[in-house]
């Protein structure tokens, strides 16, 4: 998902309908944010992105933002370190190789129906952290 300029609650609400239509997946899957232009965002929006991730978390893998924005980097990183608690993983990137190179690391495997997954997904996911930047660009 590309956004430039400004991401407002238009937008979020254009967002999240979208995903609603298109129902639930059979397996988990990744989402790649393409932010690099986005400049700013409304309050709401980071409030109305983090509850959908919360309700998501089972059938999305992780959330990877790649931006320039220090400001947008660093919503994401505090963002993220909330959602780790939760189970839900988002990683901001500030280089667009290292998002390739998340993209292109193996996905976990949906848990059987009757077995709970528990933690951040982190692990699940094969993610080591080492790709993950806050800020720094």
């Amino acid at each position: 998902m590309e956004i430039t300029g400004f991401f407002s609650t238009a937008l979020v609400a254009l967002i999240l309908r979208g995903s609603k239509e298109r129902g639930r997946p059979r397996e988990p899957f990744g989402i790649f944010y393409d932010w690099e232009a986005m400049t700013d965002y409304a309050s709401a929006c980071r409030q109305e992105m983090t509850q959908w991730v919360i309700a998501e978390k089972k059938h999305i893998d992780g959330h990877h933002v790649f931006t320039k924005s220090r400001l947008v980097a660093l919503g994401v990183s505090t963002a993220g370190l909330m959602l780790s608690v939760m189970g839900a993983k988002l990683v901001s990137y500030t280089s667009a190789e290292r998002v390739r190179e998340s993209a292109r690391r193996p996905r976990r495997k949906p848990a059987p129906a009757a077995q709970a997954v528990s933690g951040t997904g982190s692990a699940e996911a094969g993610y080591d952290g080492s790709n993950a930047h806050a800020g720094r660009g």
